[in-house]
């Protein structure tokens, strides 16, 4: 194959949609939960739609403790 390095291991679709994706979701997850606590935001949605992908986003709009605006994005297709 022209152009493929070695020293790249290549995922197999198995490993990304059952190992990698399910820890990178619970990560975001836990670090989402981390931001929001004790926060009482407020929430804004998007949809996009293209031929047959959807995208939907959310965001999370807060003050923090030092009264800096701050938001969290999340996206789902």
């Amino acid at each position: 194959m022209m152009g493929y390095s070695s020293k790249y291991k290549t995922l197999t679709k198995y490993t990304l949609t059952k190992k990698i994706l399910p820890e990178l979701e619970k990560e975001t997850k836990d670090k989402i939960k981390l931001i929001l606590k004790d926060q009482r935001p407020s929430l804004t949605a998007d949809v996009w739609e293209s031929g047959d992908v959807a995208l939907v986003s959310i965001t999370a709009h807060f003050i923090d403790a030092e009264f800096t605006p701050r938001n969290v994005t999340t996206f789902s297709t």
